[in-house]
């Protein structure tokens, strides 16, 4: 996690969080069947991470500093929505 979103959490008071990284990031693993390689460096919100499906498709990990509020359930929707049409699709 880089400076700026582990900053974020901690401001957040979501500092549990950014030590609870290792372990969700390993659930991800685990229980979505993908490989997480490297976070993105330039990340403000979320650890966002490359990864690999276990079929060899490439997509991203993205987790959400965990904040009071609704913060981050407009984008999911949005993401859920579009279904891959113009953005991401959600796995």
């Amino acid at each position: 996690m880089n400076d700026a979103v582990r900053n974020k959490a901690i401001a957040a008071r979501a500092a549990q969080s950014s030590r609870d990284l290792p372990s969700i990031v390993a659930e991800f693993e685990h229980k979505g069947a993908i490989a997480v390689g490297r976070p993105y460096v330039d990340s403000t919100e979320a650890l966002v991470a490359k990864a690999t499906c276990e079929n060899g498709t490439p997509t991203l990990l993205k987790v959400h500093v965990d904040r009071p509020g609704r913060y981050a359930r407009g984008e999911i929707t949005l993401l859920r929505l579009t279904d891959g049409e113009g953005c991401i699709r959600v796995l």
